[in-house]
């Protein structure tokens, strides 16, 4: 497991079998536990990579940048799932990034709940 910069998280998906880390060289990864070998295409942003994280299920990784960005991908092919969700400032180490359980499309980031909760409240305020 090898990046062209520092590494600044690396966490095992919940059955141990991958780890997704992110890097200052702007990119995450998700990788196989026991070959180390790469799994999908690199996770990429315009800013060093502070945190990623798997989903509960597995599933999913969330990503948070200093580009002032947090995207959801799939961990299986890399792939960007839905819009990256823009900040008005750059996430940096001390910020989190989690996902929770009963919606895992709700993230905590920079203090700021975004996802399905701020869709539902959308919605409700459109119905009105």
């Amino acid at each position: 497991m090898k990046h062209d910069g520092r590494v600044f998280s690396a966490e095992f998906s919940p059955d141990g079998q991958r780890v997704v880390t992110a890097s200052e060289d702007k990119t995450a990864q998700v990788w196989d536990a026991a070959s180390g070998k790469p799994i999908g295409q690199s996770l990429k942003h315009d800013g060093r990579v502070f945190s990623a994280q798997f989903s509960p299920d597995g599933q999913r990784v969330v990503t948070a940048s200093e580009d002032k960005t947090a995207q959801v991908w799939d961990a299986a092919s890399g792939k960007p799932i839905g819009q990256r969700m823009k900040h008005e400032n750059g996430v940096n180490q001390r910020n989190s990034v989690s996902m929770v359980n009963r919606c895992d499309r709700l993230m905590e980031l920079h203090g700021a709940a975004v996802g399905c909760r701020q869709r539902q409240t959308n919605r409700r305020a459109h119905e009105a």
